[in-house]
């Protein structure tokens, strides 16, 4: 089996008591997305994919 690199750091919010809260989500199993992700796609200047209609 290859060597896997290690998953770059999962930051959320700016130190304080939002970031202790998400951290602890996080360790705890109960926060398991983000929405942070259209902020990743304009900061690596990438184009985001149109959403997809649900039919229902």
């Amino acid at each position: 089996m290859s060597e896997r690199s290690p998953l770059p750091p999962c930051l959320f919010a700016f130190p304080g008591p939002l970031r202790d809260r998400l951290v602890a989500a996080v360790l705890a199993g109960e926060k398991v997305s983000t929405t942070g992700l259209l902020a990743e796609y304009e900061r690596r200047r990438r184009s985001c994919r149109r959403p997809v209609s649900v039919p229902w």
